[in-house]
C-alpha cells in the first residue's frame, strides 16, 4: 500500500468516525448523563453505608475482641453481623 493510499484510508476512516460521532451524540449524551446519575447513585449509598457501618462498630466494639477469643473468623462475622444489622436497619426504616 502506497503512502498516498495509506493517508486516504485514514483520513477516510477518521470521517467516518466523526460522522458516526455526530449521528450518535445524543445516544451518547443520554449514555453519559446515566453514567454521572449511577456515579451519585453510588456516592449516596457508599455514604449511607458508611454511616450505617460506623453505627454498627459502634454497638459491636466491645463484641470483637469476644468474637476473636471464641475463635470465630472476625471478617466472616463482622460480614454475617453487618448484613443482619443492615436488614433490621431497613425494616425499621421500612415501618416508620
Amino acid at each position: 500500500m502506497q503512502e498516498s493510499d495509506k493517508t486516504d484510508f485514514f483520513s477516510s476512516l477518521g470521517k467516518k468516525i466523526d460522522n458516526w460521532l455526530e449521528e450518535n451524540k445524543d445516544v451518547i449524551s443520554r449514555i453519559n448523563k446515566e453514567i454521572d446519575d449511577k456515579k451519585d447513585e453510588l456516592k449516596e449509598t457508599s455514604g449511607i453505608l458508611e454511616k450505617h457501618f460506623s453505627n454498627f462498630v459502634k454497638e459491636n466494639e466491645s463484641n470483637f475482641s469476644k468474637w476473636k477469643q471464641e475463635g470465630k473468623d472476625i471478617s466472616e462475622e463482622i460480614k454475617e453481623r453487618f448484613e443482619s444489622f443492615m436488614k433490621k436497619t431497613n425494616n425499621q426504616k421500612d415501618s416508620q
